[in-house]
């Protein structure tokens, strides 16, 4: 199975992370990025999309492609990566997530974040 997920930076440099919902199938109580499993045929794009819609109620626009990282989240096996500055709405969890931060660099070692999380971060900062 596949997934999409989106590094979200905004107009301060700081990128928005959710606190995964406890007990959640992958990385309980962690915090990480929107995005989740790709529907049918939707590109992984798209997906990164309407992943951060429906978790984040964010509208997400003018998305660069990361990379695709090779390893297992949840039962996923690949997961594509996109980032983007460009957003509106205000943001309004799910059931997935219990909080949400906007989180600047220097604070990022105060959170619990998903293995590898940071080196996504900083390649998405420099796009």
């Amino acid at each position: 199975m596949e997934a999409a997920i989106a590094i979200i930076f905004n107009e301060d440099d700081e990128v928005l992370l959710l606190k995964r919902v406890s007990p959640q199938i992958s990385y309980p109580g962690l915090w990480g990025f929107p995005g989740g499993k790709r529907d049918g045929d939707e590109s992984f794009e798209d997906c990164a999309i309407r992943e951060t819609k429906e978790e984040a109620n964010l509208e997400v626009t003018n998305l660069k492609y990361v990379g695709t990282e090779p390893r297992p989240i949840g039962s996923f096996g690949f997961v594509w990566v996109y980032t983007s500055r460009s957003f509106y709405g205000d943001v309004k969890l799910d059931f997935e997530h219990t909080d949400y931060e906007w989180v600047t660099r220097e604070n990022l070692s105060n959170y619990n974040i998903i293995p590898g999380s940071e080196e996504l971060i900083e390649r998405a900062r420099h796009l």
